[in-house]
Parts: C-alpha cells; structure tokens; sequence
C-alpha cells in the first residue's frame, strides 16, 4: 500500500483473521453436536451420546497433525 491508511486497514485485517479448528478441519461437526445438544434441551444427555464421535474425530485429526512436516 502507499498511504497510511491502507497500511493500518490491511493490519486490521490481519490482526483480526482467525481459523476455527474445527471448520478447517472438519472435526466431526463438534460445532452441531453442540447446537443439537443446545435444541433438545438436554445438553449433558445428547452431548455425552456424540463423544465416542467426536473423539474418534480428533484422534484422527490429530494422527494427520502429526505426519505433517
């Protein structure tokens, strides 16, 4: 850029990006099991049901983490 205020737009940008794991790594859909948890209005019972799942996920996703260099 080649004024200051691009220069502190373009940071702003930057300092504000953010990745969720979950979305990049498309672990097991944690953010629905949450939200179906929220709806039934049993949060602790669906939850609990869904952890096999989503734990299962994240073995996975974090036995790819590893082969990465």
């Amino acid at each position: 850029t080649r004024d200051e205020d691009s220069l502190r737009m373009l940071e702003l940008v930057r300092n504000s990006v953010y990745f969720d794991f979950a979305d990049v790594y498309g672990t097991a859909n944690v953010t629905n099991y949450l939200w179906n948890s929220f709806n039934a209005g049993s949060y602790s019972r669906v939850f609990e049901g869904s952890m096999k799942k989503i734990t299962k996920a994240l073995e996975r996703v974090m036995k790819s983490l590893r082969n990465v260099e």
